[in-house]
């Protein structure tokens, strides 16, 4: 999405039109998708169980963004908005760990077993930036510690689940 929107071509070969149609294509079906699923799981949501207050983590992870804007392409956007996305999925566990609580530490097996995989490529997105970071050139910068920061977070959110996850298999 950032060469369209960048103007950059991508380093290849071939023409970018099939990667823009390809944009395209990909935007429509998870539009199709996600508006399928919230028409279809409304029912099986737990309203009464859902406040988490997640507008404070919109705003916490804006303020880090904005403030702590690591410089990777030279441009204030893309880099603002690549590390709140970041910022973004460190936290993205809680709302669903705050459900957990709010049931009493019940939940049925597919949110059990989603939170489980997230950790799984939680832990599979630390071992790749820890096998590239001695490798690429911002790796011992703020950047790469700022990502590494941003991989354990999560994975210490979920620590104490995952015992009991494991525990119930």
């Amino acid at each position: 999405a950032a060469s369209i929107w960048l103007e950059n071509s991508l380093p290849r070969m071939a023409s970018d039109d099939v990667v823009h149609g390809c944009y395209a294509f990909s935007i429509v079906a998870i539009c199709v998708l996600l508006s399928g699923a919230a028409l279809d799981m409304n029912k099986a949501q737990q309203h009464n169980f859902d406040t988490c207050p997640v507008k404070w983590f919109l705003v916490g992870a804006s303020v880090v963004a904005v403030t702590l804007r690591i410089d990777m392409s030279g441009q204030v956007v893309p880099d603002s908005l690549w590390l709140w996305a970041s910022c973004l999925d460190a936290v993205a566990a809680v709302p669903q760990l705050w459900l957990v609580a709010q049931c009493g530490g019940v939940v049925n097996k597919a949110t059990s077993h989603h939170l489980a995989l997230i950790v799984i490529s939680r832990l599979l997105m630390l071992a790749f930036w820890l096998e590239i970071r001695t490798t690429w050139q911002q790796g011992k910068s703020p950047l790469g510690w700022s990502m590494l920061v941003i991989m354990f977070v999560p994975l210490v959110l979920l620590s104490h689940f995952m015992c009991y996850y494991f525990k119930n298999l």
